[in-house]
């Protein structure tokens, strides 16, 4: 990963790789109000910090825990 990368931010589709979620799961997530990322050029810019939610997420996911808890939990560790 080059020090560019890192300051300027990771796009919605190279996020849902690294994460393996889908896109449509971070769009809610972000709608929800749980990701901010920046918005550059029409398209999302998401930091390390929300990759480190969305893995958060994922976990969380796969446990089992509802869309609502799961959007009061992820707001918490923001």
């Amino acid at each position: 990963m080059s020090d560019l990368k890192f300051m300027t931010g990771y796009s919605t589709k190279e996020v849902a790789e690294l994460v393996d979620l889908p896109r449509s799961t971070i769009w809610e997530l972000t709608r929800a109000g749980v990701l901010e990322p920046d918005r550059s050029s029409a398209q999302y810019q998401f930091s390390f910090q929300d990759i480190l939610i969305l893995r958060t997420a994922k976990d969380l996911i796969q446990e089992g825990v509802r869309k609502s808890r799961l959007n009061r939990a992820l707001a918490k560790i923001k």
